[in-house]
């Protein structure tokens, strides 16, 4: 496997690719079919509502506070399946990296399964995120993974601060249900200060849109996140562009977190 080819310099944004292939064969790899429910969200309608009056007002802003008072608890448990890529392009060459998971979430820990694909190759590797350390899944048990940073969280909800992080879009009509759009333009690509110490001159953020369709009750049930980050990469002009979905389900339901000592 070239690792070369997948740590591309749109990794760095994303360090937990680049912790990923930094263990090289020691993950379980191969061919691996994505992770089962990662289907992209359907297309929403909008769904026409009264706007303006100082009580659709009000609507809005309980729905906003309802989802953060869930999306902020630190025990907050629920099953994500994401599907997503990084488009990186460096003066003349483009590279592409795809990613797909499927993980049990509990607060910043996870567990679950991960795929990362780019120029062909792929490596699939259970994935366990503990106190902010990462292990992979070997033979021998729990490895840790060299250097890993958490900057694009698996669960992206740790990185609102706070009610005023969100606006309320608009209600839409997804597959004969109905939800509340919300969006925030909280940047989930990873630290860009740090960049500055991977190669990177001048990263600035040109776009970052993260839309969360939530129910009555605040629960998320679908979430796209699109962004651009552009500056120079070892003397090159680069730009890199994110496009992830995500689905959320069994919201509050129990999940274990293996100890990475257990083996």
């Amino acid at each position: 496997m070239s690792h070369r080819r997948l740590a591309w310099p749109a990794a760095s944004a994303l360090a937990l690719i680049l912790a990923g292939c930094a263990l090289g064969e020691t993950p379980a790899t191969g061919t691996r079919s994505p992770p089962s429910g990662g289907q992209s969200p359907a297309a929403s309608v909008p769904v026409p509502a009264a706007s303006g009056s100082p009580d659709a007002a009000a609507t809005d802003e309980a729905v906003i506070e309802r989802f953060f008072a869930l999306a902020s608890d630190e025990a907050l448990t629920f099953r994500v399946t994401s599907d997503g890529s990084i488009d990186s392009r460096v003066g003349g060459e483009r590279g592409v990296i795809t990613v797909t998971s499927d993980m049990a979430v509990r607060g910043r820990d996870a567990v679950g399964d991960f795929v990362l694909a780019s120029g062909g190759e792929e490596q699939a590797f259970e994935l366990l995120i503990v106190d902010e350390t990462g292990y992979a899944r070997t033979a021998e048990g729990w490895e840790p993974i060299p250097e890993f940073r958490q900057d694009q969280p698996v669960n992206p909800f740790v990185l609102l601060s706070g009610p005023g992080d969100l606006e309320y879009v608009e209600r839409a009509r997804v597959d004969g249900e109905e939800f509340h759009r919300l969006r925030s333009r909280v940047w989930l690509g990873g630290d860009v200060a740090s960049l500055e110490q991977e190669g990177w001159e001048n990263p600035e953020i040109e776009e970052s849109r993260f839309d969360v369709l939530v129910r009555e009750d605040g629960t998320p049930s679908r979430a796209q996140f699109t962004g651009t980050l552009t500056g120079t990469y070892n003397g090159e002009a680069a730009e890199v562009s994110f496009d992830f979905t995500y689905i959320f389900t069994e919201v509050g339901e129990p999940v274990e977190i293996p100890d990475p000592a257990g083996g």
